[in-house]
């Protein structure tokens, strides 16, 4: 903006005062703002662990008459008395001003199998290294999946074969909440929803949207 003075121009010199004080007064309240409001850093965590069963009906489904088969842990997960999986924590970052935002990783593979009629498993699915990103109350369980293809229960058919996908996103939870103590954090999730993109990585057993287990953790701020 320019302002041009001539005889008579106080007005005008009014009116840039007027100008620069109310820049003033902008520039202070963001200052201000600034320095109420200071943003949020990340903080890495370790130690502690992830309880996570994957599907509940699908660790039955697997463990029954019908699949006789099961599903075992390696690579530094173990299985729990009550059937989840303990996933041991291997890294990550959490907003440590409001903690309301994340992402946790965690080592270790799950393998689900059933159905071998003498030739192995048609039925297989390998979950491993999960990692959990949340913001808010909502979150995101992603893992590395490997899974045969699956023709159906025949017996006389081999299994098919062992396709890997990579890290997928595989269940979207709900009612998330984070507890804070000191430096530990525990997180829980209410419910569970299989993602879109684990359809079919899941052998095509489950449509998306199908209902899947929770997830919770703790770890600590290092």
């Amino acid at each position: 903006m320019t302002l041009t003075t001539t005889r008579g121009a106080a007005p005008g010199r009014r009116v840039l005062r007027t100008l620069t004080s109310a820049s003033a007064v902008t520039a202070l309240a963001a200052g201000l703002i600034a320095v109420s409001a200071p943003a949020a850093s990340a903080a890495p965590v370790s130690g502690g662990s992830a309880a996570w069963g994957v599907k509940e009906s699908f660790r039955n489904y697997v463990s029954g008459i019908i699949a006789n088969g099961g599903y075992e842990t390696s690579d530094g997960a173990t299985k729990l008395s009550d059937g989840l999986v303990d996933f041991p924590t291997a890294g990550g970052d959490v907003d440590d001003a409001f903690f309301i935002s994340g992402e946790v990783e965690f080592s270790g593979t799950v393998v689900f199998t059933g159905h071998d009629y003498g030739q192995g498993p048609v039925l297989e699915i390998r979950i491993s290294d999960p990692r959990v990103e949340f913001d808010g109350d909502t979150g995101t369980v992603y893992a590395d999946v490997t899974s045969r293809e699956f023709h159906g229960a025949n017996p006389f058919l081999p299994p098919g074969d062992l396709i890997e996908y990579g890290e997928v996103a595989v269940t979207e939870l709900t009612g998330v909440g984070i507890d804070v103590t000191g430096t530990e954090i525990d997180f829980t999730s209410t419910g569970g929803t299989l993602h879109p993109d684990a359809v079919e990585p899941f052998a095509g057993f489950y449509d998306a949207g199908t209902e899947m287990d929770p997830i919770s953790f703790t770890t600590d701020l290092s």
